[in-house]
């Protein structure tokens, strides 16, 4: 397969499972230029997309140039022009979109040169859809700076005005439709199924809080400020929705770090299967949240970070009344769904593990990750929620086939 390039190389495969060390390893040649091979059943360990998201922006300002070549027959425009993104595999998602535009071109496996064709029709798809999309899987929500910072199935206001949350409980609400489909009210399968309300649920606020203080962290990283100007480029919401049919599964399943492996161990020793896990990321290309705060002497990065996320610690005016609250609401909203927290912040990973019972009260509830990362652009802050069926509120959310009620 030719890439259509004459100058030397440096050729990054992407398949199987792409982890934290694949995506520290992307580098350009000493000319500037690299190419990525990307194949069908390529896809990200968790939590790491967004990590890919920034780590693809730094390249494009990195390198002379970037192509990809695809490995595998390309799905078509329709009749109208349009394509549907989920049946482009990983060049469907978030990360796929930025790699597509930030490159200089992009051949099929035929060697036929397509980037200008398939970008137009991939950004009018996402358009169309008002910046959602996705499959029962995976939903994504788009926004691209500096000329879509609000996608149109967000905007309740102005173009470019955060929405009140309103707007996300609507968001989340049509993320469930299409995870979930049909949603029973009440136990048991009742024949007056309505299109889902996920979101409502005293649970699903939670979550919720979690998405919109998130969401309008990375909006003001994305404005920037006198010290940081913003980072144009493609940002936003991933949800994937996690099924594992045994407790076994959890532990053979590729891509799943460990501190998230034994959270889920713990999360889910009393239920029976299948067992079902629901990952909420938000990314910016922002210059990271510790950088963003007025570092105190002889404080080094991680202590910044750690001291980011307790009440108070903001850039805010302090006459704000809300200044220095928002992560103190995410990490409540997480205590309280006993969930995990996954944070990366420029080159900075941390995650706080609520399956223990971490009160918020104490120093600080973050812990070091594992693995380092060299992205030191962008945040991102993932939510993993486990579901059971024991949960009334969650009950409904497992097929009918798996509550025993069908």
């Amino acid at each position: 397969m030719s890439t259509n390039i004459s100058v030397p190389i440096h050729l990054i495969r992407l398949s199987g499972v792409i982890s934290l060390d694949q995506i520290d390893s992307w580098t350009p040649s000493a000319e500037g230029s690299l190419a990525f091979v990307v194949h069908r059943d390529a896809r990200f360990s968790m939590c790491c997309e967004a990590i890919a998201i920034a780590k693809v922006r730094l390249l494009k300002d990195l390198c002379r140039s970037i192509s990809v070549a695809i490995s595998y027959t390309f799905p078509k425009t329709d009749s109208t022009g349009f394509v549907d993104p989920a049946r482009f595999e990983l060049l469907g998602g978030l990360f796929g979109l930025a790699l597509l535009m930030y490159s200089t071109s992009v051949v099929d496996s035929t060697g036929a040169e397509l980037r200008e064709s398939l970008v137009r029709a991939l950004w009018a798809s996402v358009l169309k859809r008002g910046g959602q999309f996705g499959d029962g899987k995976k939903q994504q929500v788009l926004f691209r700076d500096p000329d879509y910072t609000i996608p149109s199935c967000l905007r309740d206001t102005a173009r470019n005005k955060f929405p009140y949350s309103g707007a996300f409980v609507t968001l989340l609400r049509n993320i469930g439709r299409s995870l979930f489909g049909q949603r029973n009210p009440g136990i048991g399968n009742s024949p007056d199924a309505s299109p889902s309300n996920f979101g409502s649920s005293t649970r699903e606020t939670e979550a919720l809080i979690f998405l919109y203080e998130a969401s309008l962290n990375a909006h003001e990283h994305a404005r920037g400020d006198t010290a940081h100007s913003p980072a144009e480029g493609i940002r936003g919401i991933i949800v994937e929705k996690y099924l594992f049919d045994s407790h076994a599964s959890l532990n053979s399943r590729d891509g799943i770090p460990e501190p998230l492996r034994q959270f889920m161990y713990r999360s889910f020793r009393r239920s029976a299967p299948p067992l079902m896990a629901i990952s909420l990321t938000v990314c910016d290309l922002g210059p990271g949240i510790h950088n963003t705060v007025n570092s105190a002497e002889l404080e080094d990065e991680w202590d910044r970070l750690k001291r980011a996320v307790p009440p108070g610690t903001s850039r805010k005016a302090e006459s704000d009344l809300e200044r220095g609250q928002g992560f103190a609401k995410m990490f409540r909203s997480a205590q309280q769904l006993g969930a995990f927290v996954f944070i990366k912040s420029a080159d900075v990973l941390a995650y706080s593990d609520f399956s223990y019972g971490c009160e918020m009260e104490s120093e600080s509830p973050l812990c070091r990750w594992p693995e380092t990362s060299n992205v030191s652009l962008g945040s991102s802050l993932t939510l993993v929620w486990p579901l059971t069926k024991t949960s009334i509120e969650q009950y409904d959310l497992f097929p009918s086939s798996d509550r025993g009620d069908g």
